[in-house]
């Protein structure tokens, strides 16, 4: 029979190797239960990518009341501006009622009385004297120009108001950035490609090992040659025999021997060709073995770097994240663009009280100063103040960024025209009342050209002003 070569330590080496090899044949077919398992669930990723999308296309269609909402928000903050001016100018107008009653208040029974006492004799000096019934017919001015005032005031915060409101929609309007449009989204990069594995690799069947069966048919052939020569010598017995007996069973002997030595020898070269040819295969299959393995290694290696890869483009760009993402600073950039238009605005228009060359509430305060020292000094004809309105700004101190403040005040200089009590300010050089409206951003306008030169340029003769030329 064959014998096997090999150590304890290789056949050991032989049987880990094949243990290996079923493992990773049984660990081929867990990877592929899985694939198949993460085939449904990418089926299922796309469901939910349909409804983010789905959501996505509502929120698209929310969007489209944005400029709505815009309108509105700067219709409320300029309608809380207007709100706080005029609460401003209420404080202002309540202000010395509040400080007296707040002293009122604070004085004692003693001091309540003694100041009872002294608007009663304030009264009387009032009703019952010359100095104070020109104190009366002063008042009434006095509260007319204050009046006055605050109604100007009042007029210009309002068309303070319309302009902030007119340049900030012109400034949004420009968008130099395409801010208020739609954002543009890059197109995300695309998703990693899951690797393909390996071909499998074909172990096929352990080679089978070479046996030796017909070994023991060499000693066959000289059973009947013995068998001949044994009769033979009986036969002829000792008489005479014995020379030829002796050659036959040398001769015998011999073949024997020889055809012994021939089976053994024939059969020890024939089966080592076949031994060699076992161990080249079972060589070759251990090699395709570890190939396999090495083979499904690599599969589970890049098996894992595709799963990682994957999940980082799942969360920088998979369920529309991509897009939130950038939308959420495009909307950020615009809301910052928005109110940096709005802030420019007001940065340019001028206050409220630009209808006077002069700050008219300090001519207010003025005023109820004199009337409260008035109930304690009781003043004489010729220490009342005269009664003016603050020095009247001109139209062409305004920027040309305010239309609606240039109108209001053109249109409280017309009530003023034959006002005693009113006086307008001299225009300045290079002011011009009737500079037509140039918005926040727009170009300078260009001057006329030099040396009398024709004003149109188109080489025709085309003159927009007169088209009939």
């Amino acid at each position: 029979m064959f014998k096997d070569h090999r150590t304890n330590r290789q056949i050991f080496q032989d049987i880990n190797r094949e243990q290996r090899f079923q493992t990773a044949l049984g660990f081929d077919q867990v990877l592929l239960q899985a694939a198949i398992a993460q085939g449904t669930a990418r089926q299922i990723e796309q469901l939910d990518e349909l409804n983010a999308a789905a959501a996505e296309t509502n929120e698209r269609l929310g969007r489209l009341g944005a400029s709505a909402r815009l309108a509105n928000r700067l219709l409320a903050e300029q309608a809380a501006g207007q709100a706080r001016a005029n609460r401003t100018l209420d404080e202002l107008k309540r202000s010395a009622d509040e400080t007296n009653a707040l002293l009122y208040a604070r004085m004692g029974q003693a001091e309540r009385h003694h100041n009872e006492d002294t608007w009663q004799r304030f009264a009387m000096w009032r009703s019952s004297t010359e100095d104070g019934k020109a104190y009366l017919e002063w008042q009434d001015g006095a509260k007319d120009v204050v009046d006055r005032c605050l109604d100007y005031t009042a007029r210009m915060d309002a068309a303070r108001t319309a302009d902030i409101r007119l340049n900030a929609a012109s400034l949004i309007a420009d968008d130099p950035e395409g801010l208020m449009g739609e954002p543009v989204i890059p197109a995300a990069p695309p998703r990693p490609e899951k690797p393909k594995p390996h071909r499998p690799v074909k172990v096929g069947p352990a080679p089978k090992a070479p046996d030796d069966p017909h070994a023991w048919l060499a000693i066959l052939p000289p059973i009947p040659v013995l068998a001949v020569g044994a009769a033979l010598s009986f036969i002829l017995g000792p008489d005479g025999g014995l020379p030829v007996a002796g050659l036959l069973a040398t001769l015998l002997a011999a073949g024997v021997a020889f055809l012994f030595a021939r089976g053994v020898l024939a059969d020890r070269y024939e089966r080592r060709d076949d031994v060699k040819r076992y161990r080249e295969a079972d060589r070759a299959r251990r090699a395709r073995i570890e190939a396999a393995m090495r083979a499904a290694a690599a599969d589970r290696d890049a098996k894992r770097r595709w799963d990682a890869a994957d999940d980082a483009w799942g969360r920088e760009y998979g369920s529309g994240a991509y897009a939130k993402r950038i939308r959420a600073d495009w909307e950020a950039r615009r809301e910052a663009f928005i109110r940096d238009s709005l802030e420019r605005a007001r940065r340019a228009m001028p206050p409220a009280t630009h209808w006077a060359a002069v700050n008219p509430m300090d001519t207010v305060r003025a005023i109820r100063n004199f009337m409260d020292a008035a109930v304690l000094g009781m003043p004489t004809r010729r220490e009342l103040p005269d009664l003016r309105l603050p020095l009247l700004a001109t139209v062409g101190s305004l920027p040309e960024c305010a239309p609606n403040m240039r109108a209001t005040l053109a249109a409280i200089l017309l009530e003023c025209v034959d006002d005693p009590m009113a006086d307008v300010a001299p225009a300045k050089p290079g002011e011009d009342a009737n500079a037509p409206f140039r918005p926040l951003g727009a170009p300078a306008p260009q001057l006329p050209p030099a040396d009398g030169a024709d004003p149109w340029s188109d080489p025709s003769g085309y003159r927009p002003d007169r088209p009939w030329d």
